[in-house]
């Protein structure tokens, strides 16, 4: 039986161990969790924020983001930089409407400040559910730092201070976008003092890799359980094969091998261009399977030769 210490009850392993295992609830599956907070990372240019986006919308209506499970609740998407994000979300959401995600101004705010911590409040009180279901934010945290005039490796713990405070009182989720320098290996201990604070901070760390040009990849790390590295495109279909790049090679070197005549100076750099558009792949992807079958073709052209020789000598053994 539960012994009872100063009001606190202690209870033997036996029994713990009995108790059933309640999972933690989520918001995307494997990714984001209710009440939890989750850091998207990778260099620039990697997708963070139309992976972001796109998580968002997707929440919003309830729809699976790369083959993960959602349970609905509404968004908030604090806007700190309003150059980009239109076409953005336009570009994203193909031109579906929902009132369940929403996004909120805060150019000239930093979140490490009074006036953005007010902010912050306002808008959960605002927009959380009535029924204490989760409600998801979504934050850049450079473009926050910058709204500061703060540079964006500095600790930032006034700045997690204000979400950690919003979170005290409403049930809220974080997804924040912090950007890894473009020399970054992929290792959380090589981000800059900012970025290893938050992922210090976060419950589920989410980084983008960039495998080629075609596809990213998640790689993520979570307290509460694991999802296996997912691979995509860029508008967001799972890529079963990760060997996508091989592919896209292989169908290339075919598209070239057909058109080999044509490989002639000075236009082999246009054909090389024409059979990247042709096969949807990488200028540089077409270059090294035009290299391929060029080299295929050196390896080729003796045994040609050679059976040639054969077949007008008849019997090697004649000679």
């Amino acid at each position: 039986m539960p012994d009872e210490i100063l009001g606190r009850e202690s209870i033997s392993i036996s029994e713990y161990m009995r108790m059933p295992n309640i999972p933690q609830p989520y918001i995307v599956k494997g990714m984001i969790y209710e009440h939890g907070k989750t850091v998207f990372v990778g260099k620039p240019k990697f997708g963070k924020s139309h992976l972001a986006i796109k998580t968002g919308l997707s929440v919003a209506v309830g729809q699976p983001i790369l083959n993960l499970t959602v349970v609905r609740c509404p968004v908030l998407l604090l806007e700190f930089d309003r150059r980009y994000l239109l076409n953005l979300i336009h570009e994203i959401s193909g031109g579906q409407m929902t009132d369940m995600m929403h996004v909120i101004p805060a150019q000239g705010l930093a979140l490490n400040e009074f006036e953005g911590y007010r902010l912050l409040l306002a808008v959960a009180q605002k927009y959380h559910p009535e029924d204490g279901s989760p409600l998801l934010i979504i934050i850049d945290h450079k473009s926050a730092c910058f709204a500061g005039k703060e540079n964006e490796d500095a600790p930032n713990k006034k700045w997690i201070a204000s979400l950690d405070k919003v979170a005290k009182i409403y049930n809220v989720a974080y997804l924040v976008i912090s950007q890894a320098p473009k020399s970054w290996k992929g290792d959380i201990v090589d981000l800059p003092i900012g970025s290893r604070t938050l992922t210090s901070w976060a419950d589920s760390i989410v980084s983008i890799q960039k495998p080629n040009r075609q596809t990213r990849r998640l790689e993520m790390a979570s307290n509460y359980g694991e999802i296996e590295p997912i691979t995509y495109t860029k508008d967001f279909q799972v890529v079963v094969n990760d060997d996508i790049e091989v592919t896209k090679l292989d169908v290339a070197m075919t598209a070239i091998e057909e058109r080999w005549s044509d490989f002639v100076p000075p236009n082999i750099s246009q054909k090389v261009v024409e059979v990247a558009e042709m096969v949807d792949c990488g200028y540089s992807t077409a270059w090294t399977a035009y290299k391929e079958v060029k080299e295929m073709m050196k390896a080729k052209k003796p045994d040609t030769q050679e059976a040639d020789e054969t077949n007008t000598d008849g019997d090697d053994n004649t000679q």
